[in-house]
């Protein structure tokens, strides 16, 4: 019996197998069914909570379907079937795959980047060290009075794509982007038109970064791709500089957005090995999470800080298959940094096998330097976790079975009124936890959601001097909670930890399939609001001191003229909005987990 493959699980139906590519052959009439029927039916028939339903694939472009079995997450379970089966699938769910329409390109004057030599106003997962997410007045372009004014100024359409998660930079009068098909565009930011394309080996999730490697060096464009490959482009050619494997693991990807600081990259590693797991046969589990410090100039490796031990053999699982631990403890958070201690600060993830560990779900401080391991704060123990817990069998589900409360937010680093400063740490169990810097002696502890296994508390928060905003999912997962889910936004005295307010989600939903209330997506905040995507596909803006509703964008529709082709929106979800430059830029789009796919950058401005 053939094993299927649970990869809707993040989103698309993928093909299962191992070994290499099979030798391609002509696609016959009915092979896609027939192949889905065998490999994929078995998790969209209701058995598997987070995977979509037939009908929800439907719904998906099929370049998109063919981009994530080749290029994705899921490329992996791909193997073993040849390029006529994978593209067979993808028609018979989405349609003919076609060709796509190219962006324009920039013509004349403004062919090529200017003012890249420039600071950048938005770089990475957060332009400023402490990961705040706040841009003042003259960063953003514009303030809370100007927001009820912004409107759509263009659509950009991501060809191949059902999801739009890489936060863009913002250099000049350029802005940089990537995609889930692996390409890496330089942008007009103020007309969307291309200025160069870099194909990367596989799909680009993390936030891009800019700076030069060194002091007066020329700038370059920094990323992580979805195999863990770590690229940095001349940000005026768009030119390959260095590339480097930050992981040896097989299954290693990037998923943190690289920090750019005084010459070196810091780089987070996650993996997906906690979705190959689900296959009974798989020897589970081999991965360690870690953070990899790069010289920004060559990509030469300084040092490697791992999470948790070398995994052992660990007997075998109810297949015979060796069992590991322990592993896991991925890092899917961005690197706050700390210069005046000289360390910065990373959350971690689940482990993936018994025994569980005290790396697992917890705030580490690295040193700048060396790597070392000052501290270690863990708030949720026995915690290890794989998708095999969601199978009937559990043959690779851990001893522990959850809850899978990983720290996905990125820590932020708040300097409070009277000097002192606390590390703001928001978790998917829907506790922030306030720690002092020195020690991670935990200061204050705010339940601000239900949690779940995609949040609570999911992708990141945002910080206005000592206001925290912290958006709330708690969307349902298949698992019950001893607390009501609150999807919602909630302002944070950083202090102590106080609710100062709290909104309810708006439910627009009304049965949409694939639509969701609650935001899970980071916020940003300006002067005096902040904004933040909800999984509805709305955009939405709230003022800073009460929560009041300021603005309110529907992002899902068609845009039939989007640079690139007709494209549309969806679920905003990952890295959230970003204000910059008198822009507001958002990805509408996010396929995986049943939600509401997309393949849209929007750029909103504010109009007088």
């Amino acid at each position: 019996m053939r094993w299927r493959a649970p990869a809707a699980l993040w989103g698309v139906a993928l093909l299962a197998g191992c070994g290499g590519d099979v030798e391609d052959a002509p696609i016959e009439p009915g092979l896609g069914e027939l192949v889905y029927e065998e490999r994929c039916a078995g998790c969209h028939d209701g058995r598997v909570e987070r995977a979509p339903s037939l009908e929800t694939l439907q719904g998906l472009p099929a370049p998109a379907i063919l981009a994530a079995i080749e290029l994705g997450i899921m490329r992996t379970h791909a193997r073993g079937t040849s390029a006529a089966e994978r593209r067979a699938v993808a028609e018979f769910l989405g349609g003919p795959v076609g060709e796509e329409s190219p962006a324009p390109s920039c013509s004349g004057a403004g062919s090529s980047p200017s003012g890249i030599a420039e600071p950048p106003i938005a770089s990475g997962w957060s332009w400023d060290l402490r990961n705040l997410r706040f841009h003042t007045r003259e960063r953003a372009g514009f303030a809370a009075e100007s927001v009820p004014r912004l409107e759509l100024a263009w659509a950009f359409h991501f060809p191949g794509a059902s999801k739009a998660r890489s936060l863009p930079a913002v250099v000049g009068d350029t802005l940089f982007v990537g995609s889930a098909d692996g390409t890496v565009y330089a942008l007009s930011r103020r007309a969307g038109c291309v200025r160069w394309r870099f194909r990367a080996d596989s799909e680009v999730r993390t936030a891009i970064s800019v700076g030069p490697a060194e002091p007066g060096g020329t700038p370059r464009v920094y990323f992580t791709d979805f195999g863990a490959v770590v690229y940095a482009l001349d940000a005026e050619s768009g030119a390959l500089v260095w590339r480097t494997k930050a992981h040896d693991h097989p299954f290693a990807t990037g998923t943190g957005s690289p920090r750019l600081h005084a010459g070196r990259l810091y780089v987070p590693v996650s993996s997906f090995e906690v979705a190959v797991a689900m296959k009974p046969s798989y020897a589970c589990c081999t991965f360690r999470g870690a953070l990899v410090a790069l010289d920004a100039r060559d990509g030469a490796v300084l040092w490697r800080t791992w999470t948790v031990d070398e995994p052992q053999p660990r007997g075998r699982n109810a297949m015979l298959a060796r069992k590991h631990g322990p592993s896991g403890a991925p890092i899917w958070t961005s690197p706050a940094i700390d210069e005046e201690r000289g360390q910065l600060y990373v959350g971690t993830g689940e482990n993936y096998s018994t025994p569980w560990s005290r790396g697992s779900d917890a705030i580490f401080a690295i040193a700048l330097e060396d790597g070392a391991v000052r501290w270690i704060r863990q708030t949720t123990g026995r915690d290890a976790y794989t998708m095999a817990c969601y199978v009937p069998g559990k043959v690779n589900c851990p001893d522990e079975d959850g809850p899978d409360f990983d720290y996905g937010a990125s820590p932020i680093l708040v300097r409070l009124l009277d000097g002192s400063d606390v590390v703001v740490a928001a978790q998917k169990s829907g506790y922030v936890h306030g720690l002092d810097p020195s020690d991670g002696e935990v200061l204050w502890r705010t339940r601000a959601g239900r949690g779940g296994t995609l949040g609570g508390v999911h992708w990141g928060i945002a910080a206005d001097g000592a206001r925290v905003y912290v958006p709330v999912s708690d969307r349902a997962d298949g698992r019950e909670y001893a607390h009501p889910a609150r999807p919602g936004l909630v302002a944070l005295d950083a202090t102590t930890g106080e609710v100062l307010w709290r909104v309810e989600a708006p439910d627009t939903c009304a049965g949409r399939p694939g639509c969701f209330p609650g935001f899970s997506a980071a916020p940003y905040a300006v002067e005096g609001a902040v904004f933040a995507g909800a999984l509805d596909g709305h955009l939405r803006a709230y003022a800073a001191a009460d929560g009041d509703l300021l603005l309110d964008l529907d992002t899902t529709g068609a845009q039939p003229d989007a640079l690139g082709g007709p494209g549309h929106g969806g679920a905003i979800d990952g890295p959230g909005p970003l204000p910059a430059g008198g822009f507001l830029y958002v990805n509408s789009g996010y396929g995986q987990f049943g939600q509401l796919p997309g393949n849209l950058l929007l750029a909103y401005r504010v109009v007088d």
